[in-house]
C-alpha cells in the first residue's frame, strides 16, 4: 500500500480521510473508538510541531534499526500490534466534532512548519529528534494505520 505523506501536496486527501469520520464510526480492530482515535492524531502531528515537555525515551537501536523497520519497510503495521505511550493517548478535550477540528488544525500546522523548516528538528518520544522532512514520511505511515483500523482504505 503506497504511503501518502503529510505535506502540502497531500494535505487534502487526508483532510478528506479525516472528514469522512463520524462519530459512529468503529474501528476494524483495537481499543480506541474514534474520538480516542482523533485526538491520539492529534496529539501525534502537534508534538511533532511543537514538542516542548516531549521527553526523549528513544534508544539507539530504535532511533535506527527500529524506524528503518517501522517506519521505511514494513510500512503496514499488523493489527493490534503496537501500542502507544499513555503520554500519546490523551483523553479527549472536547467533543467528536472538538477533536475532528483539532486535528484538521493540527494538519494545517505540521504543514506550515515542515514547508517553510523542513530540517527543523523535533523530538518524538520513541524515535529521538526527527527532521520535519521525516516527519512527513513518519505521519504518513502512522495516518495509514489508523485509516486502516477505520476503515477508510
Amino acid at each position: 500500500m503506497k504511503i501518502v505523506p503529510l505535506d502540502r501536496e497531500h494535505l487534502e486527501y487526508h483532510k478528506a480521510k479525516v472528514n469522512a469520520l463520524t462519530p459512529a464510526s468503529r474501528g476494524l480492530w483495537g481499543r480506541m473508538d474514534v474520538v480516542h482515535m482523533v485526538c491520539h492524531l492529534s496529539t501525534s502531528v502537534a508534538l511533532s510541531v511543537d514538542d516542548r515537555g516531549v521527553i526523549d525515551r528513544s534508544i539507539p537501536i530504535v532511533r535506527t534499526l527500529g524506524r528503518w523497520l517501522v517506519f521505511d519497510t514494513f510500512t503496514t503495521w499488523p493489527k493490534g500490534r503496537f501500542k502507544s505511550s499513555t503520554q500519546m493517548i490523551p483523553e479527549p478535550e472536547g467533543s467528536f466534532e472538538e477533536e475532528q477540528r483539532r486535528l484538521l488544525d493540527a494538519f494545517d500546522r505540521f504543514v506550515a512548519e515542515a514547508q517553510q523548516n523542513p530540517g527543523r528538528k523535533t523530538v518524538s518520544p520513541v524515535l529521538g529528534p526527527i527532521p520535519m522532512q521525516y516527519w512527513t514520511h513518519a505521519h504518513g505511515v502512522h495516518l495509514n494505520h489508523h485509516y486502516r483500523q477505520f476503515g477508510l482504505v
